[in-house]
């Protein structure tokens, strides 16, 4: 057998040989069907160097193959795995036989034409421009990395700039505290923690509904999470637990052996009993979640923005961008300007307040006359407030 798996190993290795030379590596993948793509590559490679020493021609790799190997090598020791597991599962719709080489540009046209037709789930909106630059954005990496890495033909370059799609300007959209009411009124009582929890938080939705027991630290009063990055295994983020939160917590207490966040199931099905709780899972909370808003009458709004709201009352708490920073854990600044928004009424206060403050009219003002005592002048400079604060 040509593939095998030595002791030790979590990949699979080629063993062969072609006109008596034997030719042996690792396939760099842990699943056999990829495996297999990169030794029949591999031999491909070999033979036509042993048959045809002139030509020169890269081996191919098929679209599964390629998704396969990108996520053992690369997205699976990302915090954003499940997200790349969802978007290679759409990206499959390329074929997921055919050769990268085989893919055009045309093909990546058609397939941004038939995302950006398709309806947001649980939502009569088309998905976002930004859902779809998302999606072919991984397309043209792992393509990037079959070029680069693999060595394998991945046929003419593919001009990706001219599929990415314009995204909006920045998304002004936070829960107002009528609406906060009125989408508390009409959501279910089994989701309504993991929400409350999210407002004082600000954690991102993945982060709450995968939150264990083991990540939740009462005696050190903090909550570990996973946060993504290009780092292997992710960035280790710290929060601390506020009063609310371990009232909410504790309420939570002995629903799940594992995770902290479950739901009421309202229909006997497959594995799940009526009446029992279990773990949110990814997408399953959305129809919940959008009922509650349409009862409510709240438009444009993403659970997303309740992290949008979460920054901006702390911004507005604190009057300190570095707290948001430091709560939502982004390691630029820059990123948490987009959370923490500045709407008119806080300039108009803003305004106000200068406005409020009067500033006196006196010697400080004006340039020192001319022979006048040196003490007077620095008197009164220290008997002016405008000045002291200066």
């Amino acid at each position: 057998m040509s593939l095998f798996k030595p002791h030790g190993s979590k990949y699979w290795y080629y063993d062969f040989a072609v006109k008596g030379v034997r030719h042996y590596g690792s396939t760099g993948t842990a699943s056999k069907e990829a495996a297999k793509e990169v030794e029949a590559a591999q031999r491909e490679l070999v033979r036509r160097a042993a048959f045809f020493p002139d030509e020169k021609k890269k081996p191919q790799m098929t679209v599964k193959a390629a998704f396969d190997r990108y996520y053992v090598e690369v997205s699976g020791h990302l915090a954003s795995a499940d997200n790349h597991l969802t978007y290679m599962e759409r990206l499959l719709t390329l074929g997921a036989d055919r050769y990268l080489a085989d893919i055009t540009d045309s093909d990546v046209a058609h397939l941004v034409a038939k995302r950006r037709a398709t309806k947001a789930r649980y939502s009569r909106d088309p998905v976002s421009n930004a859902t779809v630059n998302r999606e072919t954005e991984l397309l043209s990496r792992i393509f990037r990395r079959a070029r680069k890495v693999w060595k394998v033909d991945v046929g003419d370059q593919i001009d990706w700039s001219a599929h990415r799609l314009p995204e909006v300007d920045e998304r002004i959209r936070e829960l107002t505290a009528d609406e906060e009411s009125r989408l508390f009124a009409h959501l279910r009582a089994d989701y309504q923690p993991m929400v409350r929890f999210a407002l004082i938080s600000g954690m991102r939705l993945s982060n709450l509904v995968r939150l264990t027991w083991r990540q939740v630290d009462l005696s050190s009063g903090q909550i570990t999470l996973k946060m993504k990055s290009r780092k292997p295994g992710g960035r280790s983020h710290t929060i601390p637990i506020t009063p609310g939160m371990i009232a909410l917590l504790t309420a939570e207490k002995g629903h799940h052996p594992i995770y902290v966040f479950t739901y009421v199931c309202a229909k006997s099905r497959e594995k799940r009993r009526k009446g029992r709780r279990y773990p949110f899972s990814h997408d399953g909370w959305r129809r919940a979640w959008w009922d509650a808003l349409q009862k409510a009458e709240i438009e444009d709004f993403r659970f997303h923005d309740i992290r949008h709201t979460a920054a901006t009352r702390i911004v507005r708490a604190s009057g300190n961008l570095k707290v948001a920073q430091k709560l939502l854990g982004h390691t630029d600044i820059s990123a948490t300007t987009r959370y923490a928004h500045v709407t008119k009424d806080d300039v108009l206060n803003a305004l106000i307040l200068v406005e409020s403050q009067e500033i006196p009219k006196g010697e400080g003002t004006k340039a020192p006359t001319k022979g006048k005592n040196v003490q007077e002048e620095q008197g009164a400079s220290q008997n002016c407030p405008a000045c002291s604060q200066s």
